[in-house]
């Protein structure tokens, strides 16, 4: 009923037993104190304790890969994509443009390791292991024709909790954040690419391509303590090549 529109959405639900994930010191460290009987417990090495000291001094975390009693997972991912001929929206105009929204949405991303069950869906601090945002998603527009392609992509990453599994290390207590432990708010990254190729001959089997894109336009700031699997800790950056095709 609309050429050139395309719809697409897809559910997950995912639930692996025995999987295998790597934990960091600090995650070893918080599941250790929550409960001590805790097989992670066995990668902590501690000097004797001293004389009213119930532990000794912590001297070293093996951090490693490990199995975990599951994981679970479910969300869902969404897409709309629109292509067109220009001349189709703007009389006698040359080329043709796409116009692509991508969303997903994570509802929860469960670490169950036997003892303890955390959800680190919407935790999104760097101090938690494997967290995520709950939305996710890419809006672009492009225009091309057969030398030029120019397209601009605004790329959401959702905000969230910073840290509010059991025995963090700062309060995450929903009614009131602290200055160490605060919300994190959503960002919006902005990045732009212009590509141009020259044919070396006639037939245009041959050709020389110049491409150039700014990756985070706007220079948006990550927030403090970042994911670095999500956001931008980089700022603006610039990348320019060149393509020969003989």
């Amino acid at each position: 009923f609309a050429p050139g529109l395309s719809l697409a959405a897809d559910y997950y639900s995912i639930s692996i037993d025995g999987a295998i994930t790597a934990l960091t010191a600090a995650e070893i460290l918080r599941r250790c104190s929550l409960d001590q009987s805790n097989p992670l417990c066995a990668q902590i090495d501690r000097d004797p304790a001293g004389p009213g000291q119930t532990f000794g001094p912590l001297t070293r975390i093996r951090s490693s890969f490990f199995n975990i009693a599951a994981f679970e997972t479910r969300g869902v991912d969404m897409e709309l994509s629109y292509r067109t001929r220009l001349a189709n929206l703007i009389a006698a105009a040359p080329g043709r443009t796409t116009f692509r929204l991508l969303a997903g949405y994570v509802d929860e991303l469960i670490f169950d390791d036997g003892a303890n069950r955390s959800d680190t869906a919407g935790d999104v601090g760097g101090t938690v292991i494997l967290g995520v945002p709950r939305w996710r998603g890419v809006a672009s527009a492009a225009y091309e024709d057969q030398r030029f392609i120019v397209d601009v992509r605004a790329r959401y990453v959702g905000g969230g909790h910073f840290n509010s599994q059991p025995g963090a290390e700062t309060s995450c207590d929903p009614a009131g954040r602290t200055a160490l432990c605060p919300d994190v708010k959503s960002r919006t990254y902005v990045d732009l690419g212009v590509r141009y190729t020259l044919p070396f001959d006639v037939s245009g089997s041959s050709q020389f391509t110049l491409f150039a894109n700014v990756a985070n336009l706007f220079d948006r700031d990550p927030p403090i303590f970042p994911n670095r699997m999500h956001y931008d800790i980089v700022g603006r950056y610039f990348t320019f090549g060149a393509r020969a095709k003989l």
